[in-house]
């Protein structure tokens, strides 16, 4: 051995480092070489946007290739609610009157009439975003400052409650329905009409529900009960065990 001590570092490669899919990185690769700048057509919202250099540059950071998707249109998907069957009852946020929605007011997420929320902007609502601070907690106090149209109507129903509405008339409880009329709990329908076959739906969904509650509460009642005489059997048994054993112990010392 010589007076020096060489340190020679590991020849394996490092599994942490090294990709997994090293075709699909080189395929990203060329995609985002090839991405230019310029006007692209949203297959979603059928507009025109443009797609400049400074978006480019966070695609290339993000590694993600890029969409023909506008910005506002992603903004919409990744904001998106589905409202499904919820009615709650909120509170205008200035003159308190009430508002029935889709937005529980556990959220504290604030709502406003569609015809008063169209009629607002606000682009202005933002804030700084702050390096040192969890980014969705950000996101959150921001949502928390911009209100959310209460019900979500394409076209304003008559004599109707409903949620994304295309104009439904005498109807109640719809969601999402095409100008339907006289319908009662109604969920994707196009243009019908007396539609009241969905609250016999709802009330033979309501006695399955309740046939299950019924079924889990006997269950339940069987397996106390049971627990209760097998108890009452142990205890009893005990007695008896220690009667005997306290008789023999007596007649032993007689």
């Amino acid at each position: 051995m010589g007076d020096k001590l060489t340190l020679v570092g590991p020849t394996w490669y490092n599994s942490f480092t090294m990709s997994k899919t090293p075709q699909f990185d080189k395929r990203l690769e060329q995609m985002l070489a090839d991405t230019k700048p310029g006007e692209r057509t949203c297959p979603l919202a059928n507009g025109k946007w443009q797609l400049d250099q400074e978006e480019i540059d966070w695609l290339k950071k993000m590694q993600v290739p890029a969409t023909d998707l506008a910005p506002l249109t992603r903004n919409r998907i990744m904001a998106g609610y589905m409202i499904g069957y919820q009615w709650w009852w909120q509170r205008h946020p200035a003159n308190k009157k009430p508002i029935l929605t889709y937005v529980h007011p556990a959220t504290k997420i604030k709502v406003l009439p569609d015809k008063e929320w169209f009629n607002q902007d606000f682009s202005s609502v933002n804030r700084k975003y702050e390096s040192g601070r969890p980014f969705f907690d950000q996101l959150h106090e921001l949502q928390l400052e911009v209100p959310l149209n209460a019900s979500r109507n394409s076209e304003v129903p008559e004599n109707s409650i409903a949620l994304n509405s295309y104009g439904d008339i005498n109807s109640y409880f719809t969601v999402l329905n095409d100008k339907c009329k006289n319908s009662l709990f109604g969920l994707v329908r196009l243009k019908s009409q007396q539609r009241y076959t969905t609250l016999k739906q709802l009330n033979v969904l309501l006695m399955l529900m309740m046939r299950r509650v019924f079924s889990t509460l006997a269950i339940f009642v069987i397996v106390t009960t049971f627990k209760a005489l097998l108890f009452c059997f142990c205890v009893l048994t005990l007695k008896c065990l220690l009667g005997q054993r306290t008789g023999s112990v007596r007649n032993i010392c007689s």
